[in-house]
């Protein structure tokens, strides 16, 4: 689970928000649930099936089927004032997870939220390894959360305050 506490001190509140890689997760659904009140969210994820779910769960969402690579064709730049990738990176090779986090500093007008497994673990569909390091070396203030499932949560401010 998330911690809510730490999202309700850390994150601005939004006016708009782009969750990428919705998934089936309950960290998307916890998430989705915790800005309930944001007017603009949008989902985008590859899997229509999961789309159909969160539309079903939360109909004032936006919801695209798209590969969330390509976000900077999709949306301009500072169309959300959050993004968020909730167990997302680890999906790509680092390489392209590099690439992609530069892409949503690019659409966020004021914060980027990522959450990615931590420690590793082999899973069907993940092709990378996040290290905390890996985020402190790109300006993201790091958490660890060690309830179950553990994870890293990054999160970075582009300029606004809280």
């Amino acid at each position: 689970m998330i911690d809510l506490d730490l999202i309700r001190e850390k994150i601005i509140k939004p006016e708009s928000l782009i969750d990428l890689g919705v998934g089936f997760g309950t960290g998307a659904k916890q998430l989705w649930s915790f800005f309930k009140n944001v007017p603009v969210k949008v989902g985008l994820d590859i899997s229509k099936e999961s789309l159909l779910k969160h539309r079903k769960d939360f109909p004032n969402g936006v919801f695209i089927v798209a590969e969330g690579y390509w976000i900077n064709q999709l949306f301009l730049d500072k169309s959300f004032d959050l993004v968020m990738a909730i167990h997302f990176l680890e999906h790509f090779p680092k390489g392209v997870g590099l690439k992609l986090i530069k892409k949503m500093e690019n659409l966020a007008k004021k914060q980027v939220l990522i959450v990615v497994p931590f420690p590793y673990t082999e899973s069907e569909g993940h092709l990378s390894n996040w290290f905390k390091e890996d985020f402190e070396t790109l300006g993201y203030e790091v958490f660890e959360s060690l309830e179950t499932p553990c994870h890293l949560l990054a999160i970075k401010n582009l300029g606004a305050s809280k």
